[in-house]
């Protein structure tokens, strides 16, 4: 199973690491969205709502009790949960915190306490992304580049719904083919996000970008290059676009993709 990729595409970036995603309904036009703070290492985020345009109105800036890190926080919003999940590098070592909040009818987000998923350890930002399996379950996935120079990535699951301070399966990690020097994007390809889970890497040296597809049954494909683009610290993904800073780092590549498509 190979992804369909379609022509690159440039813009000018600035380099303030932060994590967005859809809150509220899908008819509320919310975004949250989730940065370290460029003084200290506390994560802070802030509430926009669409307005006439391409506008948001935001709501403030707030912190999240008791998180910090000295990396970016990836932020989640699960298909079959009213809740949020924000992940993140601890501020010292490298262990992986987590909160689940809320998001309240005043537009507010109810913070639970600050977890950590066990035996998890990371040199840089971790991503989120699930997998639905069904009309109201599906698959949450934490995945990261564990510490040190053969840059293996590894991650763990919890189940959607989520409730409270969530469970994680202990850390498993892709085959040993997939290897990386920055940290991973993912998002799932199937009809309604169901599976395959697509995971985008860059190569363990140099700037070329990779990506593998995650089967529900576990079975992980053989690492493919992704064409026309290439970053140095990275990627993220939103539907059915992939973007990655670019060495120059004046600019910022995208990269729509459609689908999986088998021998394409």
């Amino acid at each position: 199973m190979v992804a369909r990729w379609n022509g690159q595409r440039r813009q000018s970036a600035h380099r303030q690491p932060l994590a967005a995603a859809p809150i509220g309904t899908k008819s509320s036009g919310q975004v949250i969205v989730v940065w370290k703070d460029v003084r200290t290492s506390r994560i802070l985020y802030s509430i926009g709502t669409a307005g006439r345009g391409d506008r948001l109105a935001w709501k403030g800036i707030l912190a999240i009790p008791g998180a910090a890190t000295s990396d970016g926080p990836a932020v989640y919003r699960p298909q079959h949960s009213n809740v949020i999940i924000v992940t993140w590098k601890a501020a010292r070592g490298s262990a992986i915190d987590f909160v689940v909040g809320l998001h309240t009818a005043s537009g507010r987000v109810k913070w639970g306490k600050v977890g950590v998923i066990k035996g998890a350890a990371t040199s840089t930002t971790p991503a989120i992304a699930e997998a639905s399996t069904g009309g109201k379950s599906g698959k949450v996935y934490v995945l990261w580049k564990a510490p040190g120079a053969a840059g293996p990535i590894d991650f763990a699951t919890t189940a959607d719904p989520v409730h409270g301070s969530p469970t994680w399966s202990a850390p498993r990690a892709l085959p040993h083919t997939v290897r990386t020097g920055a940290a991973p994007s993912a998002q799932a390809l199937g009809k309604d996000k169901s599976y395959p889970l697509l995971v985008v890497f860059r190569a363990l040296k140099g700037s070329a970008l990779l990506y593998v597809t995650l089967a529900k049954d576990g079975k992980t494909t053989s690492p493919l290059a992704v064409p026309h683009i290439r970053s140095l610290n990275g990627t993220t993904i939103s539907p059915g676009v992939l973007a990655a800073e670019a060495p120059d780092p004046l600019n910022v590549f995208y990269e729509p993709f459609v689908r999986p498509c088998a021998g394409c």
